[in-house]
């Protein structure tokens, strides 16, 4: 996978804030839980996505 070429989609990156990169990364399942006072982010996951199995419908 590493010699295959970057996407054209992903040559020119912008600048973005890190909480955007960070909700990126994680995905749907999760949304981000900051702390102000403490400086922390965390993840909890989100009730409306459903549960996943790597091996759902498969045999």
């Amino acid at each position: 996978m590493l010699k295959l070429p970057l996407p054209a989609a992903h040559r020119r990156l912008e600048p973005m804030p890190l909480k955007a990169v960070l909700a990126l990364m994680v995905g749907p399942a999760f949304h981000i839980v900051q702390d102000p006072v403490h400086r922390l982010l965390s993840f909890e996951r989100c009730n409306t996505v459903q549960n996943y199995s790597p091996t759902q419908g498969k045999l």
